[in-house]
């Protein structure tokens, strides 16, 4: 017993591990298929959150932004990678090789949430200064703040959306407002007879 441990106690090892990376997103996959918000206990199959997902304008608008995005991206990196490595490959001796190469090199050491910040900042002072991006109506909300900075300044659990098109909240609606709910009508406020 002792032996087969040894010899295989690698791919056991890896098998932990990547069993301990992988069920909660299994878990995550199962449970979008429930027919309840709870998430203890499987209740049923249903496609009602993916139903409710491809109603929901802003998300799926979102998504194909960010498939555009990642097109784009993704063209533009293997198209500057390629160059950049033919040209560290190419020409061994040049001025400058070594803070090129570190410009190339620098990504991949270099955390993401480093990288998100900076452009952060970047975006900001660019707006600031030059006045771009523009914000238009759509990007704004009431009070002239972003949505994100109006997330900010919203005290926790208060709902920040402008829009009437979804309701999703960290509570089932109440049952008087479960048909507001499921036909993503505008509800009628609690304090309202109904």
């Amino acid at each position: 017993m002792k032996a087969f441990l040894m010899r295989h106690f690698s791919t056991l090892w890896m098998f932990k591990v990547y069993l301990f990376l992988y069920l909660p997103l299994l878990f995550m996959v199962v449970f979008s298929f429930n027919s309840t918000r709870q998430d203890a206990n499987f209740t049923g199959f249903s496609l009602r959150w993916y139903e409710a997902l491809m109603r929901d304008t802003k998300i799926v608008e979102g998504f194909w932004l960010s498939i555009q995005v990642a097109t784009v991206t993704g063209l533009l990196s293997a198209t500057l990678g390629t160059l950049a490595a033919f040209v560290l490959v190419r020409y061994r001796k040049f001025l400058g090789r070594t803070v090129f190469s570190g410009m190339v090199n620098a990504p991949l050491v270099m955390p993401e949430v480093v990288i998100g910040l900076s452009l952060l900042l970047l975006m900001v002072g660019a707006q600031n200064v030059l006045g771009w991006p523009e914000s238009t109506h759509d990007h704004q909300n009431a009070g002239g703040l972003s949505p994100i900075q109006h997330s900010l300044a919203a005290p926790p659990g208060q709902n920040t959306s402008t829009t009437t098109d979804t309701y999703i909240t960290d509570e089932p609606p109440p049952p008087s407002r479960a048909l507001a709910y499921a036909s993503h009508a505008p509800p009628t406020p609690r304090n309202s007879p109904q």
